[in-house]
């Protein structure tokens, strides 16, 4: 290839480092001459995710110089052939596990970062170190974290996901930050090959905390999630709607964020314009018992709760199989609505929407539910 693209190039037939194979021997087994003739040899593997094993050799003035290494469980072997008459700085990698081993007669030099550098002379060595962790599962945590309920508990599912192509059998380990507690409910399960199974893990809370977080370790893998305690009922609510603008998903209104005043904020938006009834409604597996309800709406400096947030509605309970209006709001132009009510035992709590202060989307930012 011509060294430069313009004809007045002094070079017509220049050398280009442009095959992938002396990437292959040069890095991915990593030999190198460190001096002419390969008088003195650098073996200096890359050792990427997701590659098993690699091995080149290459023949030299001196004779053959081989690198190849190879993971096995745990374990990280390089073996390596250094010609007669030549010598070879090796540098095997440690995987954050300290120091590895090495045949007899080779001379540990330093432990250079993550690598233990050896000095050897000709003949064929070999080096172990502990390998990368090997995962056999991958763990999915609950999307939406742990919400702990008033006076409660909280049970969640971890998915683990088999990555082998045989039964794995694991034994889950749990911890959970400072004022929560954690515990599972199977202290060890098979997964059967490429398959998965769900572990469930039941969290409490002292009166006093907050939020935390919950870790989940099995099979190699780990997941963090956070733990929230909360009193309002809403956000263990699954939350459904009679219609939505995308992507104002029913869900932004359960999940904690009541920011009205930024651009970008999260909600909930009917979609269908200028027809009325709408509703939001929350869901329980379980009946609770509520007592009051709080409605965040659209409020912004640009778009003010009194030209675009909810302007009537009615807040109903599921009793007996029937809707139950148990607050009535009309002609609201406040962006944070609270209603008292006497306490109900229900299901199922929702807004029934009659009418907004533009007269054409429902938009909640947020809804809230609370007991006695």
């Amino acid at each position: 290839m011509w060294e430069r693209w313009e004809t007045v190039t002094r070079s017509r037939d220049h050398a280009f480092e442009g095959t992938i194979d002396d990437w292959f021997y040069r890095y991915l087994a990593g030999i190198k001459p460190a001096a002419p003739g390969y008088a003195q040899i650098a073996i200096h593997p890359y050792v990427p995710a997701g590659l098993d094993h690699a091995g080149a050799s290459e023949q030299t003035v001196r004779g053959t110089v081989a690198s190849s290494w190879r993971k096995t469980g745990n374990a990280f072997h390089l073996d390596v052939a250094v010609p007669v008459n030549a010598t070879a700085t090796v540098y095997v990698p440690l995987f954050g596990h300290g120091q590895g081993s090495a045949d007899n007669g080779a001379k540990l030099l330093r432990i250079q970062g993550d690598e233990a550098v050896y000095a050897v002379g000709s003949g064929h060595w070999q080096f172990i170190s502990h390998g990368p962790p090997v995962a056999q599962v991958s763990i999915d945590p609950p999307s939406t974290g742990v919400i702990i309920p008033p006076a409660g508990a909280a049970t969640v599912g971890f998915t683990l996901r088999n990555l082998t192509d045989k039964n794995v059998s694991v034994r889950p380990e749990v911890t959970a930050s400072a004022g929560f507690t954690a515990t599972l409910t199977q202290s060890q399960l098979t997964i059967p090959a490429a398959g998965s199974a769900t572990v469930e893990v039941t969290v409490s809370a002292a009166h006093d905390a907050s939020s935390g977080t919950l870790t989940l370790t099995a099979g190699g893998d780990t997941a963090t999630v956070p733990v929230a305690r909360t009193d309002n009922w809403a956000r263990l609510a699954t939350m459904s709607a009679s219609s939505t603008y995308q992507p104002y998903v029913a869900t932004l209104a359960n999940d904690g964020n009541t920011t009205t005043s930024q651009p970008g904020i999260v909600m909930w938006n009917d979609g269908t314009p200028r027809s009325f009834p709408d509703t939001l409604t929350a869901t329980w597996n379980q009946s609770v018992t509520l007592n009051r309800a709080v409605v965040y709406t659209l409020d912004q400096a640009a778009y003010p709760a009194s030209g675009y947030g909810v302007r009537d509605y009615d807040i109903q309970a599921l009793v007996g199989g029937q809707w139950q209006t148990v607050a009535t709001v009309r002609g609201n132009v406040a962006g944070i609505i609270t209603s008292a009510f006497n306490p109900v035992t229900t299901s199922s709590l929702r807004l029934l929407i009659t009418d907004t202060n533009d007269h054409t989307y429902s938009r909640v930012i947020e809804f809230e539910a609370y007991g006695p």
